[in-house]
């Protein structure tokens, strides 16, 4: 599930799951493959899902917030500039 969702780049648990199952119902996927995909797929929900998208969270959240920083870094910059001007001129 991992290089599922970092593969098609899902941030929300719900549309990966979603995209997921609905892969595994495929009747174009081979019924061996299918089968071991959704053991090993239910074996990983039931064990490391969890901690997975708390990761995920966090992560998101960290990115989020480096944005939000480097934005108000930007601005804050545009406003020295300004008065660095104001006071040259």
């Amino acid at each position: 599930m991992p290089g599922f969702v970092l593969a098609f780049g899902y941030t929300s648990q719900e549309d990966a799951h979603s995209a997921c199952s609905s892969l595994l119902s495929s009747t174009s996927v081979p019924l061996a493959m299918h089968l071991g995909l959704a053991r090993k797929y239910s074996i990983w929900q039931r064990n490391r899902a969890e901690t997975f998208w708390a990761e995920v969270e966090a992560s998101l959240q960290v990115n989020m917030a480096l944005m939000r920083t480097a934005g108000d870094v930007a601005s804050g910059s545009q406003q020295v500039v300004k008065q660095l001007i104001q006071k040259e001129a």
